[in-house]
């Protein structure tokens, strides 16, 4: 982990977290990276909804 890196707990129930785990390794990959790639996926979305609004404010 780089120094600049974030732990982040996130608690969820035995069963959720058994099925994610499963899901991982069967996608090749850790419960982490998927996560991570769903936040940058979810910023991204941000990102362009924002310049939308910030576009037709501006209109």
């Amino acid at each position: 982990m780089k120094k600049s890196d974030k732990l982040m707990t996130l608690k969820i129930n035995s069963e959720l977290h058994s099925w994610f785990k499963d899901y991982a390794e069967r996608q090749n990959t850790n419960m982490s990276q998927i996560i991570k790639a769903h936040l940058e996926s979810l910023r991204r979305k941000d990102m362009r909804r924002q310049r939308k609004a910030e576009q037709e404010t501006i209109r």
